[in-house]
């Protein structure tokens, strides 16, 4: 936006040739520089007010000067990032500039005033005139007042150093404070009853009524200074301060700064319309700006804020966030424009109050933020910083992270609370979206697992059916190569025991019919230990017919221990099979070299035929038996394995217990898991109980459980039912 001034600015520039002499020579090369000037009454009337300067400069030097109207928001950072060249700002913004941006003063307004210039100026504290009740500054103690912004040195700092100096704290006192963004909204706020009272800079309420704006009748000035007399003949409420300064920003070098120094001295001689423009009578020469150091100190603002509170605030600038301040007191609550641009809403669709925070909280984050809220309050929690939702214009919710910090008075009652607000809503996102891909990820490693077991037991099956495949072939071989030759022989040895009987007969007969006889009979008889022959010969049958049932028994056994034959259910006699596998395992009990002999304890209860995979239930009595075998020393003493079965209502138990080593709870963890081992290398593959735990609990819908301590022994229990219900 450019706004023109009355008389064209063409002709308001031209220097008079007779004056040319003190005139700036133009620079050969043209630059562009930018003015930021601070917008105190918006950016039309700063424009109004400025402009002409810009055009000014640009004749005089030769350079393109440009106005850039700043609100209290952007004039900052627009100095500190160096958008800017020059700056016209507050006295209080120049104490700060100069101090953290290196920029320096040319010179110093010279205010336009009843046709003289003054270099000071000062705030003015007003009410309207109806309001009787307002008479003095503690008056104002409960009351609403306005400023124009926290950094405006004539719209409040003045005001508020008035205000210290009577130990009136406004964050505590007043019961509201606002800031409205410009000095005539201030005034139109107090028209408008919108406050009780505000404060501006000295000539504003002047130059309002003279631009029609306002009837200065309306209004009266709280707390009228009038000890400086004809030195400062208008309404005015605070101590004097210097008028603002034309400052150069760091980037500028000091050639420019002069010829731009120069001219601006020159300004009311060479264009006194431009001066006039801008309600001024020019430029004079730098003032001390020792009272506004003291204004700023007193109030701890600015570079005299505090490190901590100082980097706060640039941190708060710099860092895009959103702020808020809230009057404990009256519930009034001041929200920065950023904080409401975040919820997507303008300046002046959320009022000042605390319930516009409360009322957007998220229902499912409300509980939390009002506890944590109170016990932050009642001191029951060192620090306030909290994550929650809020609610956006449109609808949605917005992660936030809201940070604050809390002020007693002497009694230690909390008076008033600051603090920020971030948009953590990509962050949040973020979070969640990891922990979905985690969830996932997880998800997938479960299955992964299950397929890595299942293809274990499925190997597991596998090595377990070519296992009793193969047994089943050696076991029908055994049968076939065995069973016959010892039918034979046991077939044989009674045809040969009837044969002998009859031979024996004989043979006693000859010795009856023939009692003395030949002297070669005698001697053979002598020779071969007849009559040990005939005693023994009989015994000598007997014991091999017994071998060769014993032999019979055992080939039977091997049968009966695989039941190869029977791929279904049936009822069998579970002491059978417990008995058919101590017979294979005879050879393994026996005592071998220094180990000991194993006993074995049967205490058989009555059990019922129970139905069930016999050859199966079989392999799980091998694999405990063999195990428990294994587990007793050479050197143990009385090593001894006990097996007890008992009938508990429709399921039979069989427990196996040892008095061998036992074993700790690690091992007992894993002791069903394929491939665990606690064997050496090639003495034990850790499918036994793995196959046994599956045929036992899938198989048979029973269970299979250890108990074993160390150093004392080890109990493996088999339940099953006794009918089949799978």
């Amino acid at each position: 936006m450019n706004i023109q001034p009355n008389i064209p600015s063409s002709i308001l520039l031209q220097p008079d040739p007779n004056n040319a002499v003190e005139a700036i020579a133009p620079q050969p090369t043209n630059k562009a520089f930018r003015i930021g000037v601070l917008a105190r009454r918006g950016i039309s009337r700063t424009l109004q007010l400025w402009q002409p300067t810009a055009d000014y400069l640009s004749n005089q030097l030769g350079h393109t000067f440009t106005i850039t109207p700043l609100d209290f928001k952007q004039i900052n950072p627009s100095v500190a990032n160096g958008e800017v060249d020059f700056i016209v700002a507050n006295s209080s913004l120049y104490i700060e500039f100069e101090t953290l941006y290196g920029i320096k003063r040319l010179a110093t307004l010279k205010r336009a005033r009843r046709g003289k210039d003054y270099t000071v100026f000062g705030g003015v504290i007003f009410r309207r005139s109806d309001r009787q009740d307002i008479q003095t500054l503690q008056d104002l103690i409960g009351k609403n007042f306005a400023g124009a912004n926290e950094k405006s040195l004539g719209a409040w700092q003045a005001a508020w150093r008035e205000f210290h100096a009577l130990g009136i704290d406004p964050r505590r006192d007043f019961l509201s404070l606002q800031f409205t963004g410009t000095h005539d909204a201030v005034v139109y706020a107090v028209r408008d009853r919108l406050v009780d009272a505000g404060s501006v800079h000295t000539d504003t309420l002047e130059q309002m009524a003279l631009e029609g704006k306002i009837h200065l009748e309306d209004f009266e000035i709280i707390n009228q200074q009038t000890q400086y007399g004809e030195e400062f003949p208008f309404a005015l409420s605070t101590r004097l301060y210097p008028e603002l300064p034309f400052a150069a920003c760091r980037q500028v070098n000091n050639d420019i700064s002069e010829q731009v120094a120069i001219a601006l001295f020159q300004m009311n001689k060479l264009a006194p319309e431009v001066a006039l423009a801008a309600n001024s009578q020019g430029w004079t020469i730098p003032l001390s700006y020792a009272s506004v150091h003291e204004c700023l100190r007193e109030l701890r603002l600015g570079i005299y804020a505090g490190k901590n509170e100082l980097d706060f605030d640039l941190a708060v600038q710099g860092s895009n966030n959103g702020w808020w301040d809230w009057n404990i007191e009256n519930n009034q609550t001041f929200y920065s424009t950023r904080w409401k641009e975040m919820l997507g809403y303008a300046e002046d669709e959320i009022a000042n109050n605390i319930s516009e925070w409360e009322q957007r909280i998220h229902p499912d984050d409300r509980n939390l933020c009002l506890e944590t809220l109170q016990n932050y309050l009642q001191g029951k929690i060192p620090e306030y910083q909290l994550e929650h939702r809020l609610q956006h214009k449109d609808g949605s919710y917005r992660w936030i992270i809201s940070r604050g910090k809390i002020l007693r008075d002497i009694h230690g009652q909390p008076y008033r609370m600051a603090g920020s607000h971030a948009d953590i809503t990509k962050r949040r996102l973020a979070e969640d979206a990891l922990r979905d891909s985690e969830s996932r990820l997880k998800e997938q490693t479960l299955k992964l697992e299950k397929a890595l077991q299942d293809l274990q037991e499925t190997q597991t099956q596998l090595i377990q059916t070519e296992k009793m495949s193969s047994l089943g072939q050696l076991v029908a071989g055994i049968a076939h190569e065995i069973n016959n030759p010892v039918n034979f022989i046991h077939g044989n040895v009674n045809c040969a025991h009837d044969y002998i009987d009859n031979l024996i007969s004989l043979l006693n007969l000859y010795r009856q019919t023939y009692p003395q006889p030949a002297p070669e009979i005698i001697a053979k008889s002598e020779e071969i230990d007849l009559e040990f022959l005939l005693s023994d010969l009989p015994q000598l049958l007997k014991s091999m017919q017994v071998g060769t049932e014993r032999i019979a028994k055992i080939v039977l056994s091997l049968r009966s221990f695989s039941r190869l034959d029977e791929a279904d259910r049936k009822a069998v006699d579970i002491h059978a099979g417990i008995d058919d596998t101590l017979l294979i395992l005879q050879y393994n009990l026996k005592a071998k070299g220094n180990a000991s002999k194993v006993n074995v304890i049967k205490d058989y209860g009555d059990l019922p035929l129970v139905e069930c995979y016999a050859g199966q239930l079989n392999q799980v009595f091998m694999n405990i038996l063999s195990n428990a075998i294994d587990a007793f020393p050479k050197e143990s003493e009385n090593p001894t394995i006990r097996i007890k079965t008992e009938l508990n209502g429709d399921r039979a138990i069989i427990s196996i217990s040892d008095n061998g080593t036992g074993m700790n709870s690690n091992v007992q963890k894993s002791l069903f898991n394929p491939f665990f081992t606690t064997k050496p290398v090639g003495q034990g593959t850790g499918l036994g109980l793995a196959i046994s735990y599956q045929i036992v609990v899938e198989k048979h819908g029973g269970t299979l459980q250890c108990q074993s301590e160390l150093d004392k022994g080890t109990e493996f229990r088999i339940e099953i039912p006794v009918n089949a219900t799978m």
